[in-house]
This record gives structure tokens, C-alpha cells and sequence, in this order.
């Protein structure tokens, strides 16, 4: 980075957390904590006036962006446990994409991948959010997305950066003294993250990391929870190997009628939540790194439409983690490389005084599965000649989807090389 000191920093931040048993309220949680309301007085959209064609556009630019970036995240990992939610890193890159001007928004647009004009993007997104949302929430499923924009108190910022913030994604702007009071500002942030993942991300931002010269954050926080449509016995779970561990994973087994398919090189079932609006897509490689070297939209459409449902027995283990992402070179690599520079940023959209950069984009997520269904912060007969049904056995690496099937809009991706954590 060039000449730090001498420019405010914009800090962007974007998080996933899960439990298994988790009740809150997430307006309660943060009521005590919260610094003033400001910015737009605008309400958000409930019903934006978009075509199916761009939200379309918005679902397949996404997917794909979804997919890079998991590729992005996977040649700087060590080969551990991978979670992410690209959903919520694009929801907060396109709250500053719509600060964003010049050859930045340009970098922007393109990585985000629509081709649409910011003018149809933000609501396009936002009907998209909101019917993802409203889908999740059906038949006691949980999906809960929130965003908030932290601004340096006497800084000012574009009217209509707010308003679309508001319009668009219901971001609530919430003033703070990050030149006089950083480390209290931290905390301030870090309680309005924890509130919103019933306490599973407690330090999204560390002591420390925030300076005296920012003077915006942007946050987001998904919260998701669902029962499995077709829950696994915890009788049937037991000790069973996993490659690669010395020890045994609790292995939870079902013989039910699944979606299953094969291919080239790839085993996948799909194992739906209550309601059916939203399932968990796993997919056993044959050899884990050659199919994520070709993982792209094609493949994962591949694997969608050779599904056929069948009587099947799924053992899955348990599974549990938490995985912090600092995402800035991934998304460099990906083509936002200018957002990070602090010569060529452009996002005078913010503020009409410039100097804004990013430093980095914070991402944590926690998962938990088990037999009752999935809670994500950042997850069946036949009848004839009596026969064993085919199975499908996850005691390898295996890679996992959680995806709206109306739009196929993917929420989670992650990589379980280590079910035990």
C-alpha cells in the first residue's frame, strides 16, 4: 500500500456464522449498543421495479463470482477446512460498488459480473436478496441478512451513496468517532456483529485494526438455519473412518429418497431443508484438487442437472468449523485490484473528497451440521424385490453448496477436509 498515512481508510467487512441451537433476537441484541441513526431517510424497496431477466443476470454473475472466488481463496489455503458465504462478501462488495466511480466501478461491475448498469444493479440485487430471504424463511427456515455502513462522525458523505445503501439493501447508517475513539468504535461494531449471529462472531474485528484515519466500514452479516426435510436418526451415527485422520468422524447415516447423480471425476447428493426452498449440495471428488481445478458454472450446472432422485443410503459426518478469511487478495487476484491502491481508488461516490481506499475485507464463518438440519452464520422409498440401495459414503474431502433452487443462487460454499474442526 502507498501512502497510507496520508489517506482515510475505508474498511469493508463481511462475515457467516452457525449454530445448531441458536435462538436470538437480533434487534434486542444491539438496541443498547447502537450509535445514532443517520444517512438516508429513505425506507428500503419491498418491491423494486426490476425484470426477471436482471435478477437473472444478477443470479449468474454472482454464481460465477461465487466459484472464482472460492478458487481465488483455495490457491492461498493450505488445504484445511474452507468456508465462505460469497453472498455475503457480494452483498458488501456492492454496497461499495455503489460508492465506487471511474475505472474502480468499471473493476467493480465486472468482477461482481452482471453487465448490468449500476442503476439496474442495485435494485436487481436487492429484489434478489429480498426473495431469497422471503423463500429461506418459509416452513420454519431461518434466514436472517443484515447490513449497517459505520461513518467518521463530521465526515461527509454523498446523499445519494446513502439513499442507495437504504433503497437497496437496507444498510442503516450508524455514526461513530473513529479519529478520536478507534478502539471503542471496534467494540461498537463488534457488538452489532455479534447480535447478529446470536454471538458466534464475537471479534470480527480485532483490537487494534481499525485506525484513526478511517472513516467508513461497511458490515454485512447472514445468519441461516434449517432443518433437514428428511432428518438423520442419531441411533444410526456412528464412529466411522475418515482419509487423511488419525481418528474417527461420528458418521450419521440415512437411507431415504434422494436427488443423486455421477459424472466425470464426481459423486454428488442433494439433501433439501424443510420447505424445499433451499437444499445443501454436496459433492465427493474422486481427486479433490483436480476437481477443483475445473470447478466453474459449467461443472456445477453439470452436476445439478444429472440429479435424479432414488432410494439411497447417505452417511455424512458431523461437521463443525470456523474459518477467518482475509479476502483483499483474493479479490485482488479476481480483478479489484485498484480498490486496494491508494493512488488509483476511485470512490468519490462516498465521499466528493476522495482519499477513500480500502485496507482489507474481513470474512469468518461458522458452520455446524448435524442430524437435526444446518444452521449457517457461515448448511427418504421404493417398493419391488427386496435389495440394498446404492450408497454414497462422505469419508473423504468433499465439497458442499447451499443454494436457493429457485434462482440456483449459491448462499455457502466450503470444503470439509476435517470434519472434526
Amino acid at each position: 500500500m502507498k501512502n497510507r498515512s496520508r489517506l482515510a481508510r475505508l474498511a469493508l467487512a463481511s462475515l457467516l456464522a452457525a449454530s445448531a441451537s441458536l435462538t436470538v433476537a437480533c434487534d434486542e441484541e444491539t438496541t443498547a449498543f447502537d450509535p445514532t441513526l443517520v444517512g438516508s431517510a429513505l425506507e428500503r424497496d419491498q418491491r423494486p421495479d426490476v425484470s426477471a431477466d436482471e435478477v437473472s443476470a444478477v443470479v449468474a454473475g454472482h454464481n460465477a463470482f461465487a466459484l472464482d472466488l472460492y478458487a481465488a481463496v483455495v490457491d492461498d489455503d493450505g488445504g484445511g477446512n474452507i468456508g465462505l458465504s460469497p453472498y455475503s462478501v457480494a452483498i458488501t462488495m456492492a454496497m461499495a460498488y455503489a460508492g465506487a466511480a471511474g475505472e474502480t466501478a468499471d473493476e467493480m461491475a465486472a468482477v461482481l459480473g452482471s453487465g448490468l448498469a449500476a442503476e439496474r444493479f442495485h435494485p436487481a440485487f436487492g429484489a434478489l436478496d429480498l426473495g431469497v430471504t422471503r423463500r429461506a424463511n418459509t416452513s420454519g427456515g431461518r434466514l436472517n441478512i443484515a447490513n449497517a455502513v459505520w461513518l467518521q462522525r463530521d465526515q461527509v458523505f454523498e446523499q445519494a451513496f446513502l439513499d442507495t445503501l437504504a433503497r437497496c439493501y437496507g444498510a442503516g447508517a450508524h455514526v461513530v468517532d473513529f479519529a478520536a475513539a478507534p478502539n471503542e468504535a471496534v467494540k461498537i461494531i463488534n457488538h452489532w456483529v455479534s447480535g447478529r449471529t446470536g454471538g458466534y462472531i464475537e471479534e470480527l474485528l480485532a483490537p487494534g485494526s481499525i485506525r484513526g484515519d478511517t472513516r467508513l466500514i461497511l458490515t454485512n452479516a447472514v445468519f441461516f438455519k434449517a432443518r433437514w426435510k428428511e432428518p438423520f436418526s442419531r441411533s444410526e451415527t456412528h464412529p466411522a473412518p475418515f482419509a487423511g485422520l488419525p481418528t474417527e468422524v461420528e458418521m450419521m447415516s440415512q437411507e431415504a429418497w434422494f436427488a443423486h447423480g455421477r459424472g466425470a471425476g464426481w459423486e454428488a447428493v442433494e439433501l433439501p431443508y424443510l420447505g424445499g426452498r433451499v437444499a445443501m449440495l454436496l459433492v465427493l471428488p474422486d481427486d479433490l484438487s483436480a476437481l477443483e481445478g475445473r470447478l466453474d458454472p459449467a461443472l456445477l450446472d453439470e452436476v445439478v442437472t444429472g440429479l435424479h432422485e432414488q432410494t439411497l443410503t447417505v452417511e455424512l459426518p458431523r461437521f463443525s468449523y470456523r474459518d477467518k478469511t482475509w479476502l483483499g487478495g483474493p479479490l485482488a487476484d479476481l480483478g479489484m485490484g485498484r480498490i486496494f491502491d491508494d493512488e488509483l481508488a476511485d470512490f468519490s461516490g462516498m465521499s466528493a473528497g476522495g482519499g477513500l481506499a480500502p485496507d482489507n475485507v474481513a470474512h469468518e464463518v461458522y458452520v455446524e451440521v448435524d442430524e437435526e438440519g444446518t444452521t449457517a452464520v457461515a448448511a427418504t422409498s421404493f417398493g419391488g424385490i427386496e435389495s440394498t440401495p446404492p450408497k454414497i459414503v462422505f469419508d473423504r474431502p468433499f465439497l458442499y453448496f447451499i443454494r436457493d433452487l429457485e434462482t440456483g443462487l449459491i448462499l455457502f460454499v466450503g470444503r470439509v477436509t476435517n470434519p472434526n474442526g
